[in-house]
């Protein structure tokens, strides 16, 4: 017999081959394209003047308030930032909640899209050994 009336031979049936969900649209980088897209990011922050660097990002206490009084200070306030840390800093990360245009990321997590995302860029000289140490092999 015929069979569904969802049949492709049918008018109004269905797609022989159609799209799936399962397609993987990810394109793979080579590790040497994707570090050189990080250096010329951050290249480009230096040139621009929106890279910062401060001595120490460390609170005494979690108050968004103090944070958002450190950053007013700076030359990125009331722009979007990301604050990089060394280590994992929980004062810094739960300061940094409430704030909308503010993120705080390790160093040995970024890359050219997150760097590309922020206006400027925050980061403490121990965070920039941390760049630097791991990015540079």
């Amino acid at each position: 017999r015929h069979g569904s009336r969802r049949s492709p031979i049918w008018v109004g049936g269905g797609v022989t081959f159609g799209p799936t969900k399962e397609r993987n649209w990810k394109q793979k980088l080579n590790k040497k394209v994707r570090r050189k897209a990080l250096y010329m990011m951050l290249s480009d922050k230096v040139q621009t003047d929106h890279l910062i660097v401060v001595e120490d990002m460390k609170l005494e206490a979690i108050k968004t308030k103090a944070l958002n009084e450190i950053l007013t200070a700076l030359p990125s306030a009331n722009r979007p930032a990301l604050i990089l840390t060394a280590e994992r800093d929980d004062k810094l990360l739960k300061s940094a909640q409430n704030l909308q245009k503010v993120t705080v990321e390790q160093a040995q997590n970024i890359n050219a899209a997150l760097l590309a995302k922020y206006e400027y860029v925050i980061a403490s000289k121990s965070a920039l050994d941390k760049i630097i140490a791991t990015f540079s092999k």
